[in-house]
């Protein structure tokens, strides 16, 4: 039987598959229905604004998602509203002049330039009392909360929506391997399809010895999302038990509409997931476990991460099964 990857990593996956999942009850929306309220007040020259600002950051988008997320919290926790301003995306979407509204529903129906901008490394874990009444097995509720707002700002527009709508499906296991410029720029290590794949077969194959189940065939489906095309292939070929998804595949400037369209289709198909493989050290996999907090009540339970000592953005540290 092959090593399965990373120290202590055996030991966690036993704690996790004995572990009872919590039945999936509704997250409650008292939260996101106050700061829906908060960022839609009936009269804006009422209401005290601050802006966030992320037009001119250079880097990926789920950073600049975190920002913008970050920021809200913070207006939120100071009884103010938050506008996007200018409201754009930093260097996507060139095309459609990075407009925010490009991509997403407006985060205000107020607009315009704010007297005090926030710094969003200003950020504290913090939960707002609404999430008081949680029950206990929520681990974190600053995670819970930084999901809640990150949910809200990710309403598509309708033009999104209706690509979402023709170009997604659910699956019931999403993967998230990162390739490309993560590990050639050093800031995360590198660790194979094979490391990926044998955390999904512990999830969903707890009572088997899942080596001797490659080529069965049982319904199951995965969706894979890779920046490596290699990725896709290996996968085919050495796990056939599985109902393999993944993207379009079409390559497109990254940075143009149509690279933002593509991601976000792959973005919303994993967090429409019941389990997803990861690693933390990509924000898109923390956006991804952060956005389960608002699906499961112990979305601790639905996510794995390779290199979970990478989680933080602010939070008390709360690890998924990993290492």
């Amino acid at each position: 039987e092959l090593a399965f990857p990373a120290d202590g990593a055996v030991a966690r996956a036993n704690h996790f598959l004995a572990t009872p999942m919590s039945p999936v009850v509704t997250p409650p929306t008292k939260f996101y229905d106050a700061l829906f309220a908060r960022q839609n007040p009936a009269d804006c020259s009422k209401a005290e604004l601050v802006s966030c600002d992320v037009s001119s950051s250079f880097l990926g988008f789920g950073y600049q998602l975190h920002q913008i997320a970050k920021c809200v919290l913070i207006a939120y926790k100071l009884g103010k509203t938050a506008v996007l301003h200018p409201a754009r995306l930093g260097k996507y979407g060139p095309e459609c002049n990075s407009e925010w509204t490009c991509f997403f529903q407006p985060i205000s129906t107020c607009s315009g330039p704010a007297p005090h901008p926030v710094h969003p490394g200003e950020f504290k874990d913090w939960a707002p009392p609404e999430l008081d009444d949680l029950p206990s097995t929520v681990r974190n509720k600053g995670i819970f909360a930084i999901g809640t707002v990150e949910k809200y700002l990710m309403r598509p527009s309708t033009r999104l929506q209706a690509r979402l709508d023709a170009n997604t499906k659910k699956t019931d296991f999403g993967v998230h391997i990162r390739r490309t410029d993560k590990i050639t720029s050093q800031e995360a290590w590198s660790h194979s399809v094979e490391q990926y794949m044998q955390a999904v077969d512990r999830i969903a194959m707890p009572h088997w010895n899942f080596h001797s189940a490659y080529g069965r065939s049982f319904s199951k489906s995965a969706y894979i999302a890779s920046d490596d095309a290699d990725v896709l292939n290996e996968v085919k070929k050495r796990y056939p038990q599985y109902e393999i998804v993944h993207g379009s595949g079409a390559q497109v400037e990254r940075y143009s509409r149509e690279g933002l369209d593509l991601f976000l289709e792959e973005l919303f198909t994993l967090i429409k997931t019941d389990y997803f493989v990861g690693t933390f050290s990509s924000q898109v996999s923390r956006i991804v476990y952060e956005i389960f907090h608002t699906k499961y009540l112990d979305a601790h339970n639905h996510a794995w991460s390779l290199d979970d000592p990478w989680y933080g953005d602010g939070y008390s540290l709360d690890f998924p099964p990993g290492k």
